[in-house]
């Protein structure tokens, strides 16, 4: 029989789940998923009358509130945050709200120290644990510069998958256009980047500098990931090499952080065998 001990300093939060769903994006890697982590361990919420605590048939007991774990908690606190941005900013986009979600998120915890994943308490969590990380309410309402997005880049997203006109059509509503050339994960401006690689990578931001002159003034930035081959000298890559970085603009006011994710596929040097 095992002795009970006492551990402090060791409750960390917030952090990621066990449970929580992570990267990479199976479908398309070039979009960073998960997006942000919100609440969802042991959350206080309404019950229904007709059903046990437990889900036993056996167990009488009727309640009004009971803890629950899962998606199912934490969307509501995504769901509710963003209906509140909307009230205080009518005139915001889905793509306006989600970006400022995003941008605005925390990736330390209650403690300074870096958010951990449950899985290993001695590992910060990463952007594929945790997207651009925990939600920031307050932040959010204030994010400064968004990533806004248009109906016609989520269709041109669309079209790049070679849907058939049918399959399109049950998912956009009215009449629309494909654009193939202009489609794609890197056209849709989202408020992160997830970038795969065969080889070694060089980042570039251009212009380093944004200057927004009025309210919904609308500046353009590019991020160039290049890239090359090892030389001879240099150490090979390993097989599903991940790096995380993050593109960060700042002003007197705000700081807008965008997550960025760097995957390699098996790589190998030059000159070895």
């Amino acid at each position: 029989m095992s002795q009970a001990q006492t551990v402090l300093g060791k409750v960390r939060a917030p952090m990621v789940a066990a449970f929580s769903s992570r990267g990479p994006n199976p479908i398309v890697p070039e979009i960073l998923k998960p997006d942000i982590v919100a609440p969802g361990l042991n959350i206080l919420a309404a019950w229904p009358a007709d059903k046990a605590p437990t889900f036993f048939e056996s167990d009488p007991r009727r309640v009004r509130f009971n803890f629950l774990s899962g998606t199912s908690m934490s969307c509501p606190h995504i769901a509710g945050i963003a209906a509140l941005l909307r009230k205080v900013h009518p005139s915001w986009s889905p793509s306006a709200i989600r970006s400022a979600l995003m941008t605005t998120a925390t990736q330390i915890d209650r403690d300074h120290l870096p958010i951990v994943d449950n899985f290993d308490m001695e590992r910060p969590a990463t952007p594929l644990d945790f997207g651009a990380g925990h939600v920031h309410p307050k932040m959010a309402n204030d994010p400064g510069p968004v990533y806004d997005v248009h109906i016609q880049d989520y269709i041109n997203f669309l079209c790049t998958f070679n849907c058939t006109e049918s399959q399109l059509r049950s998912i956009i509503k009215g009449p629309f256009s494909c654009s193939k050339l202009e489609g794609g994960p890197g056209a849709l401006n989202y408020p992160s980047f997830s970038v795969v690689f065969d080889y070694k990578a060089v980042i570039t931001v251009k212009p380093q500098r944004l200057i927004f002159n009025k309210m919904y003034d609308k500046q353009n930035f590019s991020v160039e990931f290049l890239g090359f081959n090892t030389t001879s000298t240099g150490n090979s890559t390993s097989s599903n090499d991940t790096a995380f970085g993050y593109v960060i603009w700042e002003s007197d006011s705000h700081t807008v952080k965008t997550p960025v994710v760097l995957a390699w596929t098996y790589i190998e040097a030059p000159g070895k065998e």
